[in-house]
């Protein structure tokens, strides 16, 4: 109890904007404990330390079974804004400290002893965009394995998961010294309803002329693949496939761009937009037209009629094999399997979603390319999201 005592009359507010902290919790893997009970803003700080006077606390004297502490907002927060910081220390502490935690926006005990919450952190009354995180109001160490379509329960999924979403949302929102929590609903549920969503905000801050860099690419790919995907949802992997298949016969030039990285996607995706579906009513009538309409593409990038290039050390079948491949790949499980051969799909928001993923993983992929074997005097040129955090 003495420990917890230091420790609750310690208790801060964060910014999760601070620089460092915001660094530290990007570089980290989310979902391991021992990131957390290492973190340097959740340690003991000296005895004399003053206590914060952000958080509302008992005094000292006070002898209780359990500590209650509120979280003081010196403005009108929203609703969404308001829950940010108490929902995160509810996670975080558990796994710190072994304790059992209530976060709620009650101002008189929901409990007394700990006995009576069987679960190790209850969000009574939490948000919607934070419950749609934590997938549970209630929430326990251990989980049985998700099922095919469902999010992995339990703490640590849960906290890795609203950890990266705060970080998305501050990669996409923070304007100092605002961070614009506010916003931050239409993100949280975006992101749970697709792993896509990910690079669909990876391209909004391209936009808006944010820094991305390669290591952020990378930190987000991961988000996509690990956090963010149900289990058995093969978007990314998807995406990843279709990547993997046109770099076989084609390479965008540099400096990279989104419409050079996704060009093989969109010429295929126009092709299929404008067949008449009663002549192409069959899955491989619809290959063989994407098949002749990509090989007309690449004939004018080896004229240098149209932009992009070959790739080096690959022959002239094997691109027609990657060609066919990738054909196959996009009616078959694109346009046939996800999009139920509905041709205003190609035109709208999934497409849109699947060639942000596209760009991010090509972009990827190409700068492990150049890691690999360095570049080319054709391949020199300076490319974009060279920046820091």
């Amino acid at each position: 109890m003495r420990l917890m005592q230091r420790v609750y009359t310690q208790l801060s507010d964060l910014r999760l904007s601070e620089t460092n902290l915001r660094r530290a919790i990007s570089d980290a893997d989310l979902g391991d404990a021992a990131f957390w009970q290492r973190l340097k803003d959740f340690m003991l700080r000296p005895a004399e330390a003053e206590p914060s006077k952000r958080v509302l606390r008992y005094t000292p004297e006070a002898q209780a079974t359990f500590f209650m502490a509120g979280f003081r907002e010196f403005r009108d927060p929203t609703d969404t804004e308001a829950w940010i910081l108490p929902a995160l220390f509810a996670l975080v502490l558990p796994v710190c400290l072994d304790v059992k935690v209530v976060a709620s926006e009650s101002s008189i005990p929901l409990l007394l002893e700990a006995d009576e919450l069987p679960e190790t952190v209850w969000l009574e009354g939490a948000h919607p965009a934070i419950a749609a995180l934590v997938q549970d109001s209630r929430l326990r160490i251990d989980y049985p394995e998700a099922k095919p379509g469902e999010f992995q329960r339990g703490l640590m999924p849960a906290l890795a998961r609203l950890a990266a979403a705060y970080m998305i949302h501050l990669d996409t929102e923070y304007a100092p010294p605002k961070e614009n929590f506010h916003r931050f609903a239409p993100l949280a549920h975006s992101l749970m309803e697709s792993p896509l969503y990910v690079f669909h905000y990876l391209k909004k801050q391209a936009r808006d002329e944010r820094p991305v860099s390669a290591e952020r690419v990378r930190r987000y790919i991961a988000y996509a693949e690990s956090l963010f995907s149900p289990k058995g949802d093969y978007t990314v992997s998807l995406a990843r496939k279709l990547v993997e298949q046109y770099r076989g016969f084609y390479r965008a030039k540099t400096p990279l761009n989104g419409n050079r990285m996704r060009r093989p996607l969109d010429v295929v995706a126009e092709t299929l937009l404008k067949a008449d579906q009663r002549l192409f009513d069959t899955p491989e009538a619809l290959v063989e037209l994407a098949e002749a309409e990509l090989k007309r593409f690449m004939a004018r990038v080896g004229e240098g009629k149209a932009d992009g290039r070959f790739p080096k050390g690959v022959s002239a079948a094997e691109r027609a094999a990657a060609m066919r491949q990738f054909s196959e790949t996009f009616v078959n499980e694109v346009f046939i399997g996800i999009f139920n051969r509905d041709v205003a799909a190609l035109r709208g928001r999934q497409l849109n979603l699947l060639s942000s993923a596209c760009e991010s993983l090509y972009e990827e992929m190409q700068r492990a390319e150049w890691a690999e074997r360095g570049r080319d005097d054709d391949e020199a040129d300076e490319t974009p999201m060279d920046a820091t955090i």
